[in-house]
């Protein structure tokens, strides 16, 4: 996070401004009357949504989608990634971004050796793990039989579905099972590693008929990729699973600097169009 401030030759700051989700935040030095009147209302996770330009079917998100981004103030380009779900073209200052439910396997999306290894983050080592692990796939042998057993099982084991959570860890998750979509994604990806399986962590937008108030929106998101069968599929346990309609804005190992630093998109694009590409 960047920072500008206005100092005197005393070094007494008069005036600060920091970026949060698109819009600046400014904090000034006022007196007595000033700090303590009423504070102007302001919904900042509201700008976090990224409207949809019309309602999405299920059948639709079931296939393959086609989305035109673009920044919402027209001076910074957008680098999203590409996996083997979503391809992304650029146009201008756009990006047209296409992403299919089932994954394409492409040559550059091997997995690397830290895809496999344990992190502070996804603690795939650690004795609970391995045992959760085992318990979620039971007599399952074949790697994306295990990846669908685990992500069922995250879904139910996450018992109390929160936002409260700030962001937990795996082995966290794993002796206190709440928390939003993160402590999902960072589960499923530390119980696949345990197993031998590669993984990584997504964070992005996933398409909500209705959210906080608002309908046909993108909310933020995170979700889980493997590498099962050649490719990286996604596996969403905080939601019914992975469609077309999630947009990766990053991918990480679950260190959460990687994700906020995805974040950094909420509130600066816009989503022009969205349409069904068919088969």
């Amino acid at each position: 996070m960047k920072t500008r401030a206005w100092i005197d030759d005393e070094q007494t700051v008069h005036k600060l401004t920091m970026p949060i989700m698109g819009v600046d935040l400014v904090l000034l030095a006022c007196d007595r009357a000033c700090a303590t009147a009423p504070n102007q209302g302001s919904d900042v996770f509201e700008r976090t949504l990224m409207p949809s330009p019309r309602p999405l079917g299920a059948q639709e998100l079931a296939g393959t989608m086609r989305y035109t981004l673009a920044p919402s103030r027209g001076d910074s380009a957008l680098g999203l990634p590409d996996t083997d779900e979503q391809h992304v073209v650029v146009r201008g200052k756009e990006r047209i971004v296409t992403i299919r439910r089932q994954a394409q396997a492409r040559t550059d999306e091997r997995p690397g050796a830290a895809d496999f290894k344990p992190n502070d983050w996804l603690q795939s080592d650690a004795p609970d793990i391995v045992r959760l692990a085992r318990q979620a796939v039971g007599d399952a042998n074949a790697p994306l039989e295990r990846m669908n057993r685990i992500e069922r099982f995250v879904r139910g084991y996450i018992r109390n579905k929160t936002l409260d959570v700030g962001y937990a860890s795996a082995l966290e998750v794993a002796h206190n099972p709440e928390g939003d979509c993160t402590e999902h994604a960072l589960l499923v990806a530390a119980l696949g590693r345990a197993l031998g399986i590669a993984t990584r962590v997504v964070d992005g937008l996933a398409y909500a008929p209705g959210f906080a108030g608002k309908d046909q929106v993108f909310v933020p998101h995170a979700w889980a990729q493997a590498f099962v069968d050649g490719r990286w599929r996604s596996f969403d346990a905080a939601l019914p699973g992975f469609d077309a309609g999630h947009i990766a804005l990053a991918v990480g190992d679950g260190d959460p600097w990687k994700f906020y630093a995805g974040l950094d998109l909420l509130g600066r694009i816009e989503l022009r169009e969205a349409e069904p590409v068919m088969p």
